[in-house]
């Protein structure tokens, strides 16, 4: 009761904090595991002015428990209205305050449409960004021909049935190192070569999950290849107009191939995000690639709503504060299994999925307040449903 009453008074008035001790403690550094759902946030980036973002609405709160300026770092920025559930960060403080202690001040003090996870101490030298090993992002369909008005914020719904299999091919065309500027709306001159370590097609009664796993992703990159996969489920998308776009020059480097356009065949005019149509080209519009095509093959990208960030890895003993192993940390709550090693069915059918033998599932389910797990885990358990305060 001592504890939690010293908690509460911490995170409304730090400066009960003994400044003098504070500014002669060893600057310390911390590493958490954010959950936020992303539907009223302008992103993770810190933004000037009044805009409300994750970054600024936890240093804001870490600022006041730890009475110092706090400015925290992310594995990742995710964009405008993206949903996190294993988003990494890390900070410095002169604090005295164990990592649990800060945690508990920050259950208090974050609005409920963020949550601090887990926090611990790291070395020093430990920078949440460039540590990364790679990012698993999760783009989640809901299929069916009913609406859900409590998950329309966290998928995006399809009412036809999906081709499986055709899907899972085309997910496999993005794997390895590709020259991705038909998938990106980035400018040019950023550089379009990436390595996607795996892209998993996972499918769950009403859910069918997409999951890209690499070290970093270009703007708008996993839902323009979401978008593509899907139109392949669907049968509007042949997987060969995918494989022209990812085509590369073969015997050259990625070096030689950077910044290098694919060809007239394979330029592709830029996109407006959050359109789930084909778009037309416009006539004079500047291409990804430098170059002008009347009219794009590939779909726009799919809603920021049906995306999440689901969990961070980092290498073997990154995350230990003295030397010692630990292997590539993630939220117990993050998917926990990307693999579907079981045999799938040509079709999905969310009727039909768990008596085909078809359907897979990742993540633990939901817990429910007074059903075997707290508030807490009630909230951020991912996979199932997501209630309004929560992801």
């Amino acid at each position: 009761m001592t504890l939690d009453l010293s908690i509460f008074i911490l995170a409304l008035d730090p400066r009960r904090l003994d400044a003098h001790h504070r500014a002669m403690s060893p600057r310390r550094n911390f590493f958490m595991i954010l959950a936020y759902d992303g539907g009223d946030f302008l992103g993770w980036q810190r933004l000037s002015g009044a805009d409300r973002s994750v970054q600024a609405t936890v240093e804001s709160a870490l600022s006041r428990i730890l009475g110092e300026p706090i400015e925290i770092v992310g594995a990742g920025r995710t964009d405008r209205g993206v949903h996190a559930e294993g988003q990494a960060a890390s900070f410095h403080s002169h604090t005295a305050l164990a990592p649990q202690a800060i945690a508990s001040a920050l259950e208090i003090s974050l609005p409920g449409d963020v949550a601090c996870l887990s926090c611990r101490e790291v070395d020093p030298r430990f920078h949440a960004r460039f540590k990364v090993k790679s990012k698993l992002y999760r783009y989640r369909l809901l299929v069916g021909p009913h609406s859900d008005p409590f998950l329309r914020r966290y998928s995006h719904r399809v009412p036809d049935v999906l081709d499986l299999r055709a899907m899972r091919s085309a997910a496999a065309l993005f794997e390895g190192e590709r020259d991705f500027r038909a998938f990106t709306n980035a400018k040019d001159g950023e550089g379009f070569i990436r390595r996607i370590d795996s892209v998993r097609v996972e499918a769950h009664e009403r859910f069918v999950d997409l999951l890209f796993e690499a070290p970093g992703f270009l703007f708008n990159q996993v839902r323009l290849m979401a978008a593509s996969i899907l139109e392949v489920g669907r049968e509007n998308l042949d997987p060969e107009r995918i494989a022209e776009a990812l085509r590369i020059a073969p015997n050259t480097t990625a070096d030689d191939r950077e910044g290098r356009a694919l060809g007239a065949d394979a330029a592709f005019p830029e996109r407006q995000a959050g359109s789930g149509f084909r778009e037309q080209g416009r006539r004079g519009a500047r291409a990804t690639g430098g170059m002008i095509r009347e009219e794009s093959a590939l779909p726009g990208a799919l809603g920021a709503h049906g995306l999440c960030l689901a969990a961070v890895r980092y290498g073997p003993g990154d995350l230990e504060l003295h030397q010692g192993a630990s292997g590539a940390f993630r939220s117990s709550d993050g998917v926990a299994d990307h693999g579907d090693s079981r045999p799938g069915g040509p079709r999905f059918d969310p009727g039909q999925a768990n008596r085909s033998g078809d359907a897979s599932f990742s993540g633990p389910r939901p817990v429910a307040p007074g059903k075997g797990g707290s508030r807490r885990e009630a909230r951020r358990k991912p996979g199932g449903h997501f209630p309004p305060s929560s992801l």
